[in-house]
């Protein structure tokens, strides 16, 4: 039965196809049949023509068939870059050259997530068991990933803001609470360590690393060691652990 119930849908798929086809052969009945053929055998695939009629328009406005499909193709593949449905849908652009734009303007902001995308998977996880993580971030993107319901402005918007304690030889380790709501100011605790040349017995001493709850309130160490609990020694070790083999701020070069 479910072959039998699939052919019937594609017929019917045809069908409208076929339907569309024939009242756009008919509305634009001055176009030439090669023309005309050209532009529905090279729409985009899946499209079921839901862009034969904006294409035939502009046909009939005097743009060349060639780049008519190209851009109609292209802006395919960038619409699911846009903002909104009214950006999504071909009929709100009213020239090829306005489509033109449109499709250059999805493909920059294609390319700006995907490096978002590639920069917040920039960090390290040096400790993870069923109730705490800790990551340590090295981009401003991967920041705002883990900082997220926090009040860290290395956390926000403004990428400068990480970048700039990151030049000035901050090193952030996040610790993210598996079992505290996200409205406890516990729920996330960052660790700014801000000086290379501790020694590692040092690395717990206040005068090289700050930490701040997800208000971002200073708190001192023995209040995050009573939050903690049983884990800080191993949890602070994973940190020293890891400041001791990449005491450096990492820098990574993003290809567009």
């Amino acid at each position: 039965m479910s072959l039998i119930r699939e052919y019937i849908q594609m017929c019917i798929h045809l069908l409208r196809l076929e339907g569309r086809a024939s009242v756009a052969r008919q509305k634009f009945n001055n176009i030439s049949d090669d023309e005309f053929d050209y532009v529905i055998k090279n729409q985009p695939a899946g499209s079921n023509n839901k862009y034969l009629d904006w294409s035939l328009t502009q046909l009939t406005a005097g743009d060349d068939p060639m780049d008519i499909i190209t851009t109609v193709n292209d802006f395919d593949q960038a619409k699911m870059y846009a903002y909104n449905d009214k950006q999504r849908d071909i009929n709100t652009y009213k020239s090829l050259l306005t489509l033109k734009q449109a499709v250059e303007g999805y493909r920059q902001a294609g390319e700006r997530k995907k490096v978002v995308k590639r920069e917040e998977k920039m960090s390290d996880i040096i400790y993870d068991d069923e109730h705490f993580i800790i990551v340590r971030p090295h981009t401003p993107s991967a920041a705002r990933k883990y900082a997220k319901g926090t009040k860290w402005c290395v956390g926000g918007r403004d990428e400068n803001d990480f970048s700039s304690y990151a030049e000035n030889g901050s090193r952030f380790f996040f610790l993210i609470n598996r079992k505290a709501t996200t409205r406890s100011k516990y729920s996330k605790i960052a660790f700014d360590y801000r000086d290379n040349t501790y020694a590692s017995n040092d690395s717990r001493n206040e005068s090289y690393v700050h930490a701040f709850d997800a208000l971002d309130n200073p708190i001192p160490l023995s209040q995050v060691a009573e939050v903690i609990g049983s884990k800080y020694d191993d949890i602070m070790s994973a940190i020293e652990q890891n400041l001791m083999t990449n005491p450096e701020v990492q820098e990574f070069e993003i290809e567009f």
